[in-house]
């Protein structure tokens, strides 16, 4: 799984795009912990601002990556439309999740508690802000294995991000092409 971690981060940093959403919204998380608001304030900031970090123009779009199982659903129901996208029917999007890869209250839990500068927070969102599609039965994996909105005990920063799925049983991820419209 590493190896896709690592191919996201280098597309990541190659995309002017989210360099710039990431860029900015560190410095205004960097902004916002440096204010005089309260903690509680401090960290819903920062939680919303990791969650935008990532969503660029429709969230669907700008996924990172994608579960096998849900590649294959798209692929067996989606249609494909005249602008070159693969679309999910109306009917049928409910069936996919879009989620981080590292639960953002994680990430602005870590942000806050570390008292992180802008350059450490912007290599933080780049690195760990990966958003990915699952279905929602592989959702549910998750949640019963209670990793919906936070990592193992034992994982830390630099520690591989994929680590939810793997433990829930989801190990088969690629990078989602920017056609596919779920």
């Amino acid at each position: 799984m590493n190896d896709i971690w690592y191919e996201i981060i280098q597309i990541r940093s190659e995309n002017q795009e989210p360099m710039e959403r990431i860029r900015t919204c560190a410095s205004m998380i960097d902004a916002c912990l440096h204010s005089k608001s309260s903690k509680k304030e401090k960290r819903e900031l920062t939680n919303r601002l990791v969650q935008i970090s990532s969503e660029l123009g429709d969230f669907r779009r700008s996924a990172d990556t994608i579960s096998e199982d849900a590649r294959s659903f798209v692929n067996q129901i989606g249609q494909w439309r005249r602008d070159d996208t693969l679309r999910t029917p109306r009917d049928r999007k409910k069936e996919l999740i879009h989620e981080h890869l590292v639960p953002c209250a994680y990430l602005s839990k870590t942000i806050v508690s570390s008292h992180f500068n802008t350059g450490e927070t912007f290599k933080l969102l780049l690195e760990y802000g990966i958003r990915c599609i699952v279905l929602k039965s592989e959702d549910t994996k998750i949640n019963n294995a209670k990793l919906n909105k936070t990592m193992p005990e034992d994982w830390q920063i630099g520690h591989n991000p994929f680590i939810r799925y793997q433990l829930a049983g989801i190990s088969r991820f690629t990078i989602k092409e920017k056609y596919i419209y779920p």
